[in-house]
Order: structure tokens, then C-alpha cells, then sequence
């Protein structure tokens, strides 16, 4: 049986060892006459300079977001489907270009009323305004893909790469993805009665 003074010891050292093991490692810095804690000091002082730099640096593309993106399913003969989505950017940034590996092109579209008539065309650009959300919808603003390589099947993935361009004409890239839906889940918003 351990005296009280013993058993005091072992258990100080028992929670040595449990505050040890919950501590990272600390790389060794060699030998310079300091201290441990001052060592230690250092390293969190290099690690906090380290990281308000990383923070102050700005970021070289505005934050794009693509949401609730999605793609209308198709048959064995359709060549041709487009992509629809919702685009958010936190600066001035014009869509320029699409691509898909699903498709032999992918271009941005818009659909207009003209004379009575529905006219789709492709467009250089899309303009999408500082804290602005864009919505390519059916009926409107979309990705037009054409010469598919197969047809999409509800519930398959789409990957996509829109190219967008800033006020100065870099041009950047976001990847996303959208999910096909069958032909009875999607379409266009409902027309007015025609008389």
C-alpha cells in the first residue's frame, strides 16, 4: 500500500502524462540559451503573424456562388438540353463562357419575347451586378448544351465550368455541378392564355 505522499505523486504524474498527450508536439527548436515557454511564445508568435497575413491578403477573384443549379432531362434523339441556376457574386462579374464534358458546347442563352414570338439567341456576355443574384431560368437567361454526348438521365450529375470576367478582364473559373431532372419534373413557367 502507497503512503498519502506517494499516492499524491502518482496521480500528479498520471495527469502529466494525460496533459501531455492532449497537447500537440511542439516542433524542437535548436539549442539558443532560452527558455521553453519563451520558445514557445515564439512559435505562437510566428503562427499568429502567419496568419494575419494570409487573412490580409485580398481575394484575387470576386466569391461567386452557384446555387439550385439543374438540368432538364432528355431522350434518346435530343441533342440538345439547357442549364439552369441561380448566380451570386460579390463584386461586378460578366458569365463569358460555359463548358461541360457532357456536351460538344455549352453557351450562355436568352430567350425573348419579340413580335409575338419567342426568339432564343446566344449572348457574349451576362452581366451579374455586385451582391446581385442572376437567375437563369427556363424562359429566360440559361446554358445552352449542344451536341450531347448521350442522353441525361434523371438523377445523373452534370459538372460545369463557368468562365467570368471582372470589370479589368481577368477571367476566372468556378466549377460546379448540377442534377438532372426528368422532363415531367421541370419546364417552362406557365405561358398566358393565348387568344
Amino acid at each position: 500500500m502507497l503512503s498519502e505522499r506517494e499516492d499524491r505523486a502518482l496521480r500528479r504524474h498520471r495527469r502529466e502524462i494525460l496533459r501531455r498527450a492532449r497537447r500537440p508536439a511542439l516542433p524542437r527548436l535548436p539549442a539558443c540559451g532560452k527558455s521553453e515557454p519563451v520558445k514557445r511564445s515564439f512559435l505562437r508568435a510566428i503562427g499568429a503573424a502567419a496568419i494575419a497575413v494570409f487573412l490580409a491578403v485580398p481575394s484575387a477573384h470576386a466569391q461567386v456562388t452557384v446555387s439550385n443549379a439543374w438540368v432538364r432531362g432528355t431522350v434518346a434523339p435530343q441533342t440538345a438540353t439547357g442549364a439552369f441556376m441561380e448566380i451570386r457574386s460579390t463584386e461586378s462579374v460578366s458569365l463569358v463562357a460555359a463548358r461541360t464534358p457532357v456536351a460538344k458546347t455549352a453557351s450562355v442563352h436568352e430567350m425573348s419575347m419579340s413580335g409575338g414570338v419567342m426568339r432564343m439567341r446566344p449572348i457574349a456576355k451576362l452581366d451579374i451586378g455586385a451582391n446581385e443574384t442572376v437567375t437563369l431560368a427556363p424562359g429566360g437567361y440559361h446554358v445552352m448544351l449542344e451536341g450531347l454526348k448521350k442522353p441525361l438521365s434523371k438523377g445523373e450529375s452534370v459538372p460545369f465550368s463557368l468562365v467570368f470576367e471582372k470589370k479589368g478582364g481577368e477571367r476566372f473559373t468556378v466549377k460546379t455541378a448540377a442534377k438532372v431532372v426528368g422532363l415531367a419534373e421541370a419546364g417552362p413557367p406557365p405561358m398566358a392564355p393565348m387568344h
